[in-house]
């Protein structure tokens, strides 16, 4: 599996969102890829976010 680059990227649906592609990681029990990123944005939930590669 290709990984995506470390980097700036726009949000698809709203381009005043960005966030910044941290690293991939492994999740602790499945094993299964997840992108780390920082919201670049104000954010009151969370700065940093983990979802699956795949998705």
């Amino acid at each position: 599996m290709e990984y995506p680059k470390s980097g700036i990227y726009e949000h698809y649906k709203n381009h005043e969102h960005r966030y910044r592609m941290i690293s991939v990681a492994k999740h602790s029990e499945t094993l299964e890829d997840l992108v780390v990123y920082e919201a670049l944005y104000d954010n009151k939930i969370s700065k940093l976010w983990a979802r699956p590669l795949d998705e």
